[in-house]
């Protein structure tokens, strides 16, 4: 994690010697997540085969919620949703007089210290895994895996130790996103481009053609300038053995 003032420490979140990457937030930024070859079968040299993704916590509170079990979560969920109601009442006259005004987040503490007891193994088994994304809410892993012939698209609800195929895509490539509120993931597999129901598990197919008017002289000329240019700047001698580079850039 680097401050993203540029001041202040770095501070090394998996402390592992394994391959660690792929890094991202959810839950407002309360739960940091990344892929990690650290359980899976790895070859003795190279790359390796299978990876899990593992979280770590960021606040005491987000970790004590993961925590609890399916009856004490639906009661915390049950408590909520009634408190959002009530002060959605209460500010209806508040969002008529600043609609359309945009409002920051409210601003994350992190909890550091101790954060090693925060750190979990958050899918439930090693895979050959592509991309991953956990839900906004923190609730659902949605993973690539090929565990077949190609990757397919797979979710993980942690609390329920539920594992569900979404969709099944055979594809040798593949890559997705979800959408704001985690009930979509635009996916992409194999050059077909989808929409994806996550609770249905239906895709839908959405057609895409890209143009592009290319101007070969003037891209030429740029590669030129910038190629002229990295050459002046990284040169291992300054004085280019004598010969005057701006006259020859002239010249040509």
């Amino acid at each position: 994690l680097v401050p993203a003032s540029g001041t202040g420490t770095v501070f090394n979140v998996s402390k592992s010697g394994y391959e660690d990457e792929a890094p991202h937030f959810s839950m407002k930024g309360e739960m940091f997540y990344w892929r990690t070859d650290r359980q899976g079968p790895r070859n003795q040299s190279g790359f390796p085969h299978e990876q899990d993704i593992y979280a770590a916590f960021l606040t005491r509170k987000a970790f004590d919620r993961y925590k609890l079990d399916e009856a004490s979560f639906d009661q915390v969920k049950a408590r909520e949703k009634g408190k959002s109601k009530d002060a959605a009442k209460g500010k209806e006259g508040e969002e008529a007089k600043s609609a359309g005004a945009a409002v920051a987040p409210a601003p994350i503490k992190f909890e550091l210290d101790g954060i090693e007891d925060r750190i979990v193994r958050l899918s439930l088994n090693s895979a050959d895994l592509g991309q991953a994304l956990v839900s906004p809410d923190g609730e659902t892993l949605y993973y690539l895996a090929k565990y077949d012939k190609g990757f397919d698209l797979w979710k993980y609800v942690p609390r329920k130790k539920e594992v569900k195929l979404v969709v099944k895509l055979d594809a040798a490539s593949a890559d997705f996103r979800l959408d704001k509120e985690g009930k979509k993931a635009f996916v992409l597999a194999d050059s077909r481009l989808s929409v994806v129901d996550l609770e249905a598990g239906k895709p839908t197919p959405v057609a895409a053609s890209a143009k592009m008017e290319l101007n070969s002289a003037a891209e030429r000329a740029y590669l030129f300038e910038h190629i002229w240019r990295q050459t002046r700047e990284k040169f291992y001698v300054a004085g280019m053995h004598g010969v005057d580079w701006t006259a020859m850039k002239a010249a040509l």
